[in-house]
């Protein structure tokens, strides 16, 4: 599987030691035989509000996909194409 992502991020605001920032990137899979899927596999965009503190941060994440690879047992069938969110909590060390 090869896995291509660019992506930019704008603080949108900053006070009392908490900051807020917006970050989305593009994302892009290709699949190379992995469960018999081959060539294009999925096409993403990545939309995340953060909200930080010192080393935490909290986000809020969209990630709609639009599904390319076709199934190998049923050709006429596309991975599906969802819209998944996430919630995350993270530290840096």
């Amino acid at each position: 599987l090869l896995f291509a992502k660019a992506g930019t991020g704008k603080k949108l605001a900053e006070k009392n030691g908490y900051r807020l920032d917006f970050r989305n990137s593009a994302q892009y899979s290709h699949a190379l035989g992995l469960f018999g899927f081959h060539g294009p596999a999925a096409l993403r965009y990545d939309a995340e509000l953060a909200l930080s503190k010192g080393k935490y941060s909290l986000g809020f994440e969209l990630r709609p996909q639009k599904g390319l690879a076709h199934f190998p047992d049923n050709p006429g069938k596309r991975m599906p194409s969802n819209l998944y969110w996430g919630v995350s909590l993270s530290r840096s060390f």
